[in-house]
């Protein structure tokens, strides 16, 4: 009955973090070159999907480890109630 909510993710199993960007510098010994919503509309259908975010971090040591979790990286989401993907 409405518009997806905005700058909204999932990590993992559903956990939701939106760290501020002075936090996450300061824990993780990264700097944050870009925290926003990215420019894509969100699908078509009676109601617009969320805005995503777009995160770029810079790492400042000479090492470093990662760990990631990605989902609908090859495929997107499937539409709901007739709307398109």
């Amino acid at each position: 009955t409405r518009d997806g909510l905005n700058g909204q993710f999932s990590v993992a199993g559903g956990e939701t973090f939106n760290f501020p960007v002075e936090i996450t510098e300061r824990r993780y010994g990264v700097l944050v070159d870009q925290y926003a919503f990215h420019d894509e509309d969100g699908g078509a259908g009676e109601y617009r999907g969320g805005k995503g975010i777009v995160l770029d971090y810079r790492v400042r040591g000479e090492e470093a480890q990662f760990t990631g979790s990605f989902g609908r990286y090859k495929f997107p989401p499937w539409g709901a109630a007739g709307g398109q993907n």
